[in-house]
């Protein structure tokens, strides 16, 4: 008998650990997407829009932004909004709101240290945020004194939440 519940113990321990005994672990289910890299330009103290596919079939898409010389302090800020925006990112937008931010990164006042990654996590279970088909768009602002070089490569996270 102590064999057996040192035998249970000891799967239970594995199982939760996210091993692959019975059956697929948690961890291997999850999968991340990465789509096509847009590449572009942000003249001096300008913003460019990029309209964006939202990936619904998990809970978030991530959207990272890599940029020339950032090392050397320039700058850019970068917002998500729901599709339907047309006029720009409104920080103080209510929730129901276009042009409402729904994820935001970056300064156009100081250099971010890394590579902006938005995290935009309005998923499956909320059409009315995205459209049909889910989309967003991406507001990327340059520093006020040089143009910005930028690459944009989203991609989407889908599996359980381990």
């Amino acid at each position: 008998m102590h064999v057996l519940n040192a035998l249970a113990v000891a799967l239970g321990a594995l199982a939760a650990a996210g091993c692959n005994i019975l059956a697929p672990g948690c961890l291997s289910q999850q999968q991340r997407t990465v789509g096509t890299t847009v590449f572009g330009t942000v003249q001096a103290g300008q913003m460019v829009v990029h309209r964006l596919r939202y990936d619904a079939r998990g809970s978030q898409n991530d959207f990272e932004i890599e940029w020339n010389d950032r090392i050397l302090g320039r700058r850019l800020a970068a917002y998500a909004t729901p599709a339907a925006c047309e006029s720009g990112p409104n920080r103080i937008a209510p929730y129901d709101a276009d042009c409402r931010v729904l994820s935001s990164a970056g300064s156009t006042e100081t250099a971010p240290g890394g590579p902006i990654r938005l995290i935009v996590t309005h998923g499956r279970g909320n059409p009315e945020v995205l459209g049909d088909p889910p989309a967003v768009k991406i507001w990327l602002m340059a520093d006020p004194e040089r143009a910005v070089f930028f690459s944009l490569t989203p991609s989407s996270f889908y599996g359980p939440d381990c």
